[in-house]
């Protein structure tokens, strides 16, 4: 399955990554775009499998591969992404990660954080919490309105939503 997001639902707003379009010298934005993807391949499968479940996210994934794709797939995929207005709270997920894993790289010698001479330090931990639990709070809509209309997934077992909201104090 290719993934529900795309390169195109990081760029522009809170969650927007840089460097993801424009002229592509060398293939640097390509590059970019590439990595994003396996990141999204990853962070995507993992949040939903958590928030459907096994069974759900199976028959789901499964589901938006069959031609033509029945009723219950395009109302459930029209609850996790909006393809109009490329947003998803599946995209904080993935920027989150993406901060996370870029802040540091994995050298020879141990974890080195890059610093650029004209780069000045911010401090952006509050703005990742806020999008973060902007994003539980989403998925917390989308697990109401699945209970809603769980007749129409009988794969669906029900569970306790088990997202909870971060701190920049990670307490």
């Amino acid at each position: 399955m290719s993934n529900l997001l795309t390169y195109q639902y990081f760029t522009s707003g809170r969650a927007s990554i840089k460097g993801l379009t424009g002229v592509d010298t060398g293939g640097v934005v390509t590059a970019k775009r590439s990595e994003l993807a396996s990141y999204i391949a990853v962070v995507e499968k993992k949040i939903l499998k958590r928030l459907l479940g096994d069974d759900l996210y199976a028959a789901f994934i499964a589901g938006l591969a069959m031609t033509p794709i029945a009723t219950r797939w395009t109302a459930l995929k029209a609850q996790i992404v909006d393809t109009t207005a490329l947003t998803s709270p599946l995209t904080a997920f993935v920027w989150h990660m993406w901060l996370t894993d870029h802040q540091v790289q994995n050298m020879a010698n141990g974890q080195v954080k890059f610093s650029a001479s004209d780069a000045v330090p911010m401090a952006n931990a509050q703005m990742i919490c806020d999008v973060y639990n902007t994003a539980v709070d989403e998925l917390s809509d989308i697990y109401d309105w699945i209970e809603t209309n769980a007749a129409t997934y009988p794969e669906w077992q029900q569970e306790a939503f088990d997202f909870s909201y971060i701190n920049p104090f990670d307490i």
